[in-house]
């Protein structure tokens, strides 16, 4: 009853902001320009509008807003939108997750529950982020599932990254930075218009820092670069092409002990396993060494927006590609892992006009990847493999969206989409088995593996094929209280499709599938001076896709996925924006999360005993295989509560302005891994962000400084458990951080 209760005070809310607008509606006065909050214009629904106007959960970050949070790394984003962690591992894995619900796996081969969209373009890896979030327009952040308009995989939401498109004026900017951990960072683009039809714009960003771990892990050692071409010859054709590449030479992300687990706990279970006696006494020491992280991304493509007689039709046809080599090195356990990425998409949709009274987009999506990994894990005998699959992946869509214009007041939605994916596997898989009897080679190398007693090893082939469907969808409804005050509520699903791991089959996991339930207010009151966003949310969520060790054939046990839960998610999120006056603005956002497993149970293999997880751990009849029951435990990443509050003050110094901000963020206790092994949990926490800067009269440049964590907290980010040992180790966000920036315009 508790998600009803919160549906119904959103409600209530929403009706009596409505009434509160209404009176003031019979007085209209013009908002000033200096105290107005500004409108912020978003791609979301697939054609330009208001985030104010747009019936959605949506966090809207602009250049201004991105420049002052120094969001340069995909893990800076989550600073500012509660409900959307970002985590970078070690070897350059990214993990991206909406209240709770994404992608906790160390299998390549698994897709993303968050879909990542540079320019319109489907990104498949999400490393790929790392070097593309410089010259940027805006980032939106969709929460909840967008499986009409987006589809592929945004069964949590989807992150949109706008790169500045050149116009048709002549300028440039350039930023320089630098700070501890001897951070240097340059940044600059060039905008030339060659005709008032025809501009090209050329940018890029080289950054740098030192390890934020003693051992040289968590450095930065990126530089990028981005041409477009835009030709707009007439009002009806606009035309962009662009080409984008990145290289990252670092340690990359570095990991952690997780502090030791007392034995005499309640939560250790039966048994405490015998690989935490690695474990330091207390304390965080660097454990990743000899490692290294190369990166390599290259896309190209197009964007045409036509607008005909019909509508405007939209093509984006798009070519990426990412080379990464990687080795992570932990006391035990070495992973070395090469894997290529080839990607080429196609999308083309057709639009109406949005004031018509019934307007509607209808499209198509063709998408293809190959992918190839190569992975030699060692662990001795124990856990040592070779692994070499190549993954061609087949995706095909179609969508369409309508609204009608009920009255002036209430418009209705409905949108659907069909997907497809075909995927087909091939590969070899070796591994270690010495001192092998010859009796023994059938039970543990099985046909249509072969085993070699001279060299004690088995190799296996890897194969599979699978084709994965789903119809999405989505109902929604929308009513104007005021032109300041909307009422909305929405239905719909998403669909993140199944994959393989790299064992003998059966070697296949099924898809992941969620329904979503919103009803949400946006109000702008007093002039424009204050705005407040809230959403209830219910969210029903099946077939989580897991990655966990276990039971195999041949060599006994490996990292394997499945679907093993289901969960319900229910809860709140609030924003807020008040400026009292030309010179203070107070921003804040608050967001309330009930999240469990109504099923959660998995195979695990051990061979040290029961893992030290607060979950239920019992026997079963296969040796050394554990029965793991997380039933009634919180979703990972997903805090009961989360937010943070900004406040801003602007004020005139001779001929130039000054400004201040000083932002609080907090999150309260969650887990960072799926395991839910004790050293993944993070305690409740607050951090604390400051800038100040000084621009002068005639705007040419800006000087700031900042500090970021200045309490200096170590924050988990995400966690990996060692195979076999079953010792956790984490990954943490940046420490204190300070510096300088200046910006000048030209």
């Amino acid at each position: 009853m508790r998600q009803v209760s919160l549906l119904t005070l959103i409600v209530a809310s929403a009706w009596a902001t409505g009434a509160a607008a209404r009176q003031e509606a019979a007085t209209p006065a013009a908002p000033a320009a200096d105290t107005a909050i500004a409108e912020i214009i978003v791609t979301a629904e697939r054609r330009d509008s208001s985030v104010q106007k747009t019936a959605a959960a949506i966090s809207a970050l602009t250049a201004a807003q991105l420049e002052r949070q120094g969001v340069t790394q995909p893990q800076d984003i989550s600073k500012a939108v509660p409900a959307l962690k970002i985590a970078t591992g070690g070897g350059g894995y990214t993990q991206l997750a909406i209240r709770g619900i994404g992608t906790l796996s160390g299998n390549a081969y698994s897709e993303q529950a968050v879909a990542s969209n540079l320019d319109g373009v489907y990104v498949p890896r999400p490393a790929e982020v790392n070097g593309v979030l410089f010259d940027l327009d805006r980032i939106e952040v969709l929460k909840g599932p967008q499986g009409t308009l987006y589809g592929r995989n945004a069964t949590a939401g989807a992150i949109n990254i706008i790169t500045r498109k050149p116009s048709f004026t002549t300028g440039g900017d350039l930023t320089l930075e630098a700070g501890n951990y001897n951070q240097r960072r340059v940044q600059g683009a060039l905008n030339l218009a060659l005709s008032d039809a025809v501009a090209i714009r050329f940018s890029g960003q080289v950054n740098r820092h030192d390890g934020y771990l003693s051992d040289g892990y968590d450095d930065a050692d990126e530089s990028a670069a981005r041409l477009q071409l835009r030709m707009a010859p007439n009002d009806a054709v606009d035309l962009t092409l662009s080409i984008d590449h990145a290289e990252v030479d670092a340690h990359g992300g570095g990991a952690v002990q997780s502090p030791f687990v007392d034995p005499g706990s309640p939560y250790t279970g039966a048994s405490t396993a015998a690989g935490q006696a690695i474990f330091v006494a207390a304390g965080l020491k660097p454990v990743l060494n000899d490692g290294y992280l190369d990166l390599k991304t290259t896309g190209a493509g197009a964007t045409l927006n036509w607008k005909t007689g019909l509508g405007t039709l939209t093509v984006i046809p798009a070519y990426r590609k990412m080379d990464l080599d990687t080795r992570q090195y932990a006391p035990g356990f070495l992973l070395e892992d090469s894997e290529t990425s080839r990607s080429r998409s196609l999308e083309a949709r057709l639009a109406s006009p949005t004031d018509a009274a019934l307007s509607w987009i209808v499209g198509a999506f063709a998408f293809a990847e190959d992918q190839t990994t190569n992975i030699f894990t060692d662990q001795s005998v124990t856990y040592s493999r070779v692994i070499a699959p190549k993954l061609d992946t087949r995706s095909y869509a179609l969508f369409g969206q309508a609204t009608w214009r009920a009255t002036d007041q209430l418009r209705l939605t409905a949108g659907v989409r069909a997907s497809r994916d075909e995927k087909t596997l091939q590969g070899t898989r070796l591994s270690p088995l010495p001192a092998v009897p010859a009796a023994a080679y059938p039970a543990v190398c099985p046909s249509p593996a072969t085993f070699s007693a001279s060299a004690g090893t088995c190799t296996s082939p890897i194969a599979g094929d699978a084709t994965f469907k789903k119809t999405t969808w989505k109902i929604a409804a929308e009513y104007d209280l005021t032109p300041s005050n909307l009422l909305y509520a929405n239905l719909g699903t998403g669909f993140k499709a199944g994959g393989f791991y790299s064992s003998l089959a059966p070697n296949t996991f099924q898809p992941e599938n969620l329904t979503a339930t919103a009803i949400g207010s946006k109000n702008r009151f007093l002039d424009n001076r204050l705005q407040i966003n809230a959403e209830a949310f219910y969210w029903r969520y099946k077939d989580k896709q897991v990655t966990h060790l276990g039971p195999v054939t041949p060599s006994g046990f490996d990292l394997i996925t499945e679907n093993a839960g289901k969960a319900t998610l229910y809860g709140l999120e609030v924003d807020m924006i008040w400026k009292p006056t030309a010179n203070d603005q107070i921003s804040a956002n608050l967001q309330y999360e009930h999240s469990r497993y109504g099923s959660f149970v998995y195979n695990q293999s051990t061979t040290t005993g029961a893992p030290t997880t607060s979950c239920k751990v019992s026997a079963t009849t296969a040796a050394s295989v554990v029965l793991v029951d997380c039933s009634g435990h919180r979703l990972a990443l997903a805090p009961t509560w989360s937010g943070g509050v900004t406040y801003s003050r602007g004020f005139d110094l001779g001929s130039g302005r000054v400004e201040a901000e000083i932002t609080e963020r907090f999150e309260s206790s969650y887990w960072v891994g799926d395991e839910q092994v004790l050293g993944q949990k993070q305690k409740a926490y607050n951090k604390t962000d400051l800038l100040v800067s000084y621009t002068p009269g005639d705007d040419r440049w800006t000087l700031s400084v900042y500090g970021q964590n200045l309490e200096n907290k170590a924050v988990m980010s995400s966690s990996f458990v060692q195979p076999v040992l079953g010792a956790p180790y984490v990954t943490l966000r940046p420490p204190r951080t300070w510096g300088a920036r200046l910006s000048a315009r030209f």
